[in-house]
């Protein structure tokens, strides 16, 4: 994986190869094997790269221009079917020069233009210069794996890997988007979510064309599709995803370095790890602990290693690793975190980049294709209780009060026991949907919450508003409850999950991680799934396709075992380490509420107080400890995103990779 950043001048005039420089400084992160640069279009074009060298270490490096210099790419990520398109292209007459999945992606659209996206397989996002048609050309995965931010003035466009690279240039504004708080920050994700004002993730599946100073809204080239097979069994469907993410993963192998695999307790990561075994002879595994916690899996993941024969290596996350990581992984991130999740990610890529490791495959990705997050089941036992078949309603009581037990470790983030599914539902969803609900009891909050100077600039009022007005709820019309709820939790992917605890994480140490479950071939056939086979309700048993279709490589043991959200112990245990009680005495101090504007000091300084009288298992002050790690990031983001960004180094090394 790499990082990108794209200057175009739109007056006409020269791109300075300082700026370039500057922007890949502060994401050298992303690409400590090397970096270069291209000027093009008569220098009103800028490309610029970044390298983490995994496949063709020799001849990888970009900026990489066509034999005729006519067509230049810089591309962050993997495509997996690579060799495949080669031998296609080579028999229609192109010829290589590199043995890297670059060249083959710059050839693939030499011959197909812009039909050529929708046959890629992998995780990616590029940038591509044409001369012929005076076209740049942006694009991103189906899901958003790999980022791609657009930034652009009356005089000039950006296109970076990551935000810090806009900053690190004085000229671009920088602020907060207010809309951000009517949405995220109660959960909910939509594609048009972002934290900083006039700064755009390009959408997953999209691409946009600038062509002869005419720019295009971005166009889909892949959206999600449910086209649900009816007469599909269940052991079609798990004999049909067995089949596929068998070779997602053997595809994920390919490298020119060794890969490793991360590994929790969950079957997630368990199934990555038992494929991988079945072809790796040297297979390790690397894991999360955190201590003496309920939230700590380490010994069953070592198990898990144990049964496949995998080398195992663990990190304890304690409170004060923690609090100690926190600025770090915040100004990775760049945008506030629900839970110190994405800290102990940050922590375990160290580990891993230590052990020499610069490619894992990971499970993400299989709680949104395969309905594994709680909300799911809580969502199917709302509908058994309102079904009025005989013994349901009965069963559906048992089970809740059984879920609210198991599932007690995420209550107030993955569902809330306060929200029962009843009430009416919007006329573009069948049943109670939990994110709806979320939207509707959050309104309450608003304005007790935030400054009012903030709600003064919000083209919306309320997180429901908000979701209506960017999200696509006419894709939400057609579709049976549970596909409706796994297509927003889609967005849940590309504006948290992959900012927060995959690709910025890993990639602060240097480190690619690989995501089968998101493999396309593999998404088609889900999307096409049957829902009842999805769920073993009665059990309680989330991600049944898995379980069945991979029953003898399964672990035994591992048929008792629940699933629980990757969630690290709460900011209140953080708080109280050394260095912990100095961040929220300084981030939350009455002068720095007041001067970041974004919240009430009346809400921060209740919520501090309930912090510590309410019990730690309600719901009310599970909120309150997720709402206040969030206060903590956004002001952290002021001080070092937004009022001193790093300028970054104007000597930075790259390469001169302009075509002659």
């Amino acid at each position: 994986m790499c990082g990108i950043s794209v200057i175009k001048n739109l007056r006409r005039e020269r791109v300075s190869t300082t700026d370039l420089r500057r922007m890949c400084s502060v994401m050298s992160h992303r690409g400590p094997d090397g970096g270069g640069f291209a000027i093009l279009d008569q220098g009103t074009l800028g490309l610029a790269h970044v390298r983490l060298s995994v496949i063709d270490l020799a001849t990888g490096t970009q900026p990489l221009s066509s034999a005729d210099g006519h067509v230049t790419i810089v591309f962050n990520g993997e495509l997996y079917d690579y060799q495949q398109h080669r031998e296609a292209l080579e028999r229609r007459g192109h010829r290589f020069r590199t043995t890297s999945d670059t060249e083959v992606l710059l050839n693939l659209y030499i011959e197909y233009g812009t039909e050529s996206f929708s046959k890629l397989n992998g995780e990616f996002a590029f940038v591509i210069w044409d001369a012929r048609l005076q076209r740049l050309v942006a694009v991103r995965d189906r899901f958003g794996v790999k980022p791609l931010f657009v930034h652009q003035t009356q005089d000039e466009l950006f296109f970076v890997s990551e935000i810090k690279s806009l900053f690190a240039l004085s000229r671009v504004n920088r602020a907060f988007n207010p809309d951000f708080f009517m949405s995220a920050f109660f959960g909910t994700l939509t594609p048009a979510t972002h934290f900083y004002e006039d700064v755009h993730p390009l959408p997953p599946g999209h691409y946009v064309c600038i062509e002869q100073g005419r720019w295009t809204e971005p166009i889909p080239y892949w959206t999600p599709k449910f086209e649900t097979q009816t007469a599909m069994t269940l052991e079609e469907a798990a004999e049909g995803v067995r089949e596929r993410f068998t070779r997602a993963v053997s595809r994920r192998l390919i490298a020119d370095v060794p890969v490793g695999s991360y590994l929790s307790g969950g079957i997630d990561s368990t199934l990555v790890c038992g494929v991988m075994s079945q072809t790796t002879s040297k297979l390790r595994s690397f894991n999360i602990g955190f201590g003496n916690t309920s939230y700590d899996e380490s010994a069953l993941a070592r198990k898990i290693a144990r049964h496949y024969g995998a080398e195992f290596e663990t990190v304890d996350c304690t409170s004060e690793k923690l609090a100690d990581n926190f600025e770090k992984t915040v100004l990775h991130v760049e945008q506030p975190l629900m839970n110190p999740n994405s800290i102990a990610k940050l922590i375990l890529s160290k580990l891993v980049r230590d052990q020499g490791y610069k490619v894992c495959l990971t499970g993400e990705g299989a709680d949104e294709m395969f309905g594994g997050y709680p909300y799911f089941k809580q969502e199917l036992l709302w509908e058994m209780a309102k079904s009025g078949q005989l013994g349901d309603a009965e069963a559906a009581e048992s089970l809740l009060q059984k879920f609210y037990e198991i599932e007690k470790r995420s209550e107030g983030s993955h569902w809330n026991r306060d929200i029962k599914g009843k009430g009416p539902v919007p006329s573009y969803l069948k049943h109670a949907n939990f994110y709806y609900s979320r939207m509707v009891t959050s309104k309450g909050f608003i304005k007790k919450l935030f400054h009012p100077k903030l709600l003064k600039t919000t083209t919306v009022k309320s997180p429901l508003e908000y979701f209506e007005k960017t999200f696509d709820t006419e894709a939400l019309r057609p579709l049976e409850s549970f596909n409706a709820t796994r297509l927003m939790t889609y967005q849940f992917l590309s504006q948290y999950v992959f900012p927060c605890v995959g690709d910025r994480v890993d990639m602060a140490n240097s480190i690619e991680c690989r995501v089968p479950f998101l493999d396309s071939e593999l998404v088609e056939f889900v999307n096409q799934i049957p829902s009842k086979h999805f769920m073993n309700i009665r059990e309680l048993k989330e991600k049944n396709l898995l379980r069945v279709g991979f029953r003898d490589l399964l672990p035994p043991f591992m048929d008792s075992e629940f699933k629980h959200p990757f969630m690290a112990p709460n900011w209140h245990r953080l708080s109280r380490t050394p260095t912990g009680r100095e961040l929220f005495s300084d981030l939350l101090s009455p002068t720095l509420v007041r001067e970041v504007g974004v919240f009430r000091q009346s809400f921060v300084s209740a919520a501090k107080l309930l912090w510590t009288l309410l019990p730690q298992r309600t719901t009310m002050w599970r909120r309150i400890d997720t709402a206040l790690g969030q206060v903590l990031s956004v002001h952290l983001l002021h001080q070092r995103m937004l009022s001193t960004p790093d300028s970054g180094d104007p000597s930075f090394q790259l390469a001169d990779c302009t075509p002659a």
